[in-house]
């Protein structure tokens, strides 16, 4: 740096810090001299962030600069990037604040210099947010003219998201028969469960808290008289945070099984329906013979059937005869208890060909005509020709009742009635079967059941903030031009081939005349042969006012 540059920074410190000497010329100030970025973050607890303070003014030499933060902070930390290593600066830390002193050697900061501030917020702060201050108090050109009439000020404010909730209860937990003892409550993890030894496995209604997952280990049960665990996980939506709830299931024994205990030798029919025709005369469960004339057209038939309950019901045949021919169809019904036997018997008649009427052959039309939920609306719209739809529904809704109507003669059956948690989907299986009783079609209806906290049916994913930049390392004696301080009274002495640096100590007086007193720090120069001085806080007085 030329000699009068030098003395000129010289003569502008000691005007800043001592207020001695002539007046400095103040320069005009039409733009700022930072620009600060970012200037409003969101980040979590104990996350750190990172603010980059870039030099706008393109004559800014030398300057003072203040951060200043509450107690939601607990550390902060500064390092300049592209710098010359002739440039000076001195970084201090102190409790709710950093203070930088910059000068440059060049005589102009570069403008691809950066201060990049970091700071860690508190792990256990309960605020909802803070705010860092930024002030440039002091600044002036290589010529040692003032940039600032007053401070330039520049606020960070900081926002802080709670952390990913780590809710891991399971809300219900329902078994497809039986009552879990004691009563399901979200925060009792062990139940008890006896089961019929007609039950081989188990299909559990569980639902989580919002955002969470369960898992269950198993779906089997073991042989009549064993207790299996069923062991259900819930894992919480921070994906860490996990719960176990485990239910003993005893399989009874099958003497011990109470449908078991007394087998029923009930072997009647409870129904007994043709494809086609009617049955002559009408049926009754008491009546055991019949008759039904069926149109040529027919060559087979498939009947309804429905035994009384654990009975089983068995036809001798499917086929018809010839035209004109009478078939008996035999329908064997069997007790629970395995041996009482009844036998329905309907003679069957296979019209002649010129015998037969009209009678058109079952239909195999199996489209749904309409479906429609009970809230919210398909996409796309219906159309009997589209086997596929999506749907939202709010988080209040915990299932849904449908109006599904097939086409005539048809039937419909839903594969279930309940939701997933908020923000899962679940899939709806309409199965649509022809009245020939063979010809099927599944329509399906993927429904996504919103997050609580989502206000409409498009938002289906919360906006996340970006992660905390990570915080830098910085080393304050890489380079021979970083002063540090001290916590000793008396000044260190350091030397290069080009600079001795004495390192001052940064220390608080508790005098009466100035409770806090900052000891200014000065650079020596050997090649330079002179003394330029980088800054301080505050200018030590003695107890006469004189200056220091």
């Amino acid at each position: 740096m030329p000699k009068k540059a030098c003395f000129l920074l010289l003569a502008l410190f000691l005007f800043v810090f001592w207020g001695a000497g002539s007046p400095v010329l103040a320069v005009s100030q039409t733009e700022p001299l930072f620009k600060v970025a970012p200037e409003s973050v969101s980040l979590h607890p104990g996350e750190s962030v990172s603010v980059a303070v870039k030099p706008q003014h393109r004559t800014l030499s030398a300057f003072v600069l203040t951060a200043e933060f509450g107690e939601e902070i607990t550390a902060a930390s500064a390092a300049f990037t592209n710098i010359p290593k002739e440039d000076h600066h001195l970084i201090t830390e102190e409790e709710g604040r950093i203070t930088i002193v910059y000068a440059s050697d060049a005589g102009i900061m570069s403008e691809d210099a950066e201060i990049i501030l970091t700071f860690r917020t508190n792990p256990e702060t309960a605020a909802a947010d803070t705010s860092v201050l930024l002030s440039v108090t002091d600044a002036a050109d290589a010529d040692a003219n003032l940039l600032l009439d007053a401070p330039e000020t520049h606020r960070v404010d900081l926002t802080f998201v709670p952390d990913t909730s780590a809710d891991c209860r399971l809300m219900s937990l329902t078994p497809p028969v039986g009552a879990l003892i004691p009563a399901f409550d979200p925060d009792i993890y062990e139940y008890t469960l006896d089961v019929p030894f007609s039950y081989q496995s188990l299909e559990w209604d569980a639902i989580p808290a919002d955002d969470a997952t369960v898992r269950v280990n198993r779906k089997n049960l073991g042989a009549g008289g064993t207790t299996v665990d069923f062991i259900f996980t819930v894992t919480a939506a921070d994906g860490k945070t996990k719960a176990v709830y485990t239910v003993h299931v005893t399989r009874l024994p099958k003497e011990e099984d109470p449908e078991a205990s007394a087998p029923s030798t009930d072997c009647t029919l409870l129904v007994l329906t043709p494809p086609v025709g009617e049955l002559k005369p009408a049926f009754d469960p008491n009546i055991y013979e019949y008759t039904l004339e069926v149109p040529f057209a027919y060559q087979s038939l498939e009947w309804d059937v429905i035994p009384a309950d654990d009975a089983t019901v068995r036809v001798n045949r499917k086929n018809l005869g010839a035209g004109g021919s009478t078939t008996d169809f035999k329908f064997t019904v069997t007790a629970a208890d395995g041996k009482t036997k009844s036998i329905y018997t309907v003679h069957v008649t296979r019209l002649k060909k010129e015998e037969s009427t009209d009678t058109e052959l079952p239909s195999a039309d199996c489209t749904l005509v309409a479906l429609t939920p009970p809230v919210g609306e398909l996409k796309p719209a219906f159309d009997p020709n589209i086997y596929e739809y999506t749907l939202e529904v709010p988080f209040t809704y915990q299932s849904l009742e449908w109006d599904a109507i097939p086409c005539d003669d048809a039937a419909v059956r839903v594969n279930r009635k309940n939701l997933g948690a908020g923000g899962s989907t679940t899939d709806f299986f309409f199965t649509v079967t022809a009245s020939d009783n063979k010809t099927k079609a599944i329509y399906t209806v993927h429904v996504t059941r919103l997050k609580k906290g989502s206000a409409t049916a498009q938002q289906t994913t919360p906006s996340g903030s970006s992660p905390a930049p990570s915080e830098p390392e910085t080393d304050p004696t890489e380079t021979e031009s970083n002063v540090q301080t001290n916590t000793g009274t008396a000044p260190s002495v350091s030397e290069t081939a080009s600079e001795t640096v004495i390192h001052v100590s940064t220390q608080k007086d508790q005098s009466a005349d100035d409770p806090f007193r900052t000891a200014a720090l000065v650079l020596v120069s050997a090649a330079a042969g002179m003394i330029l001085v980088l800054g301080a806080q505050h200018v030590l007085q003695k107890k006469d006012g004189s200056k220091d």
